[in-house]
């Protein structure tokens, strides 16, 4: 099979942006390891209409409610949501 040519190749360039340094390519993966799990993409989705406890959003999402607060707590560990505790709620 002969290969292409140089004009029909295509070359793939992000427009814009400086290369990242590697504590930015560090944390960008970091964050999309953290995103990787569905479970916290369920979460997250469900934090989308607004500010939920942790009970409220295991009963929506069906997870048992340590399963959300751990969840959450990487979440937050990672800088992604933020926690306000009201009383014994969170």
């Amino acid at each position: 099979m002969p290969t292409p040519s140089k004009s029909r190749r295509s070359r793939v360039k992000v427009a814009g942006h400086a290369p990242m340094d590697q504590a930015q390519l560090d944390a960008a993966a970091e964050l999309f390891a953290v995103l990787s799990e569905p479970s916290r993409l369920r979460i997250l989705q469900a934090l989308q209409a607004g500010p939920e406890s942790v009970g409220e959003l295991g009963e929506k999402l069906s997870m048992k409610q340590a399963n959300v607060s751990k969840q959450l707590g990487i979440l937050q560990a990672a800088g992604v949501v933020s926690r306000r505790q009201e009383g014994n709620r969170a």
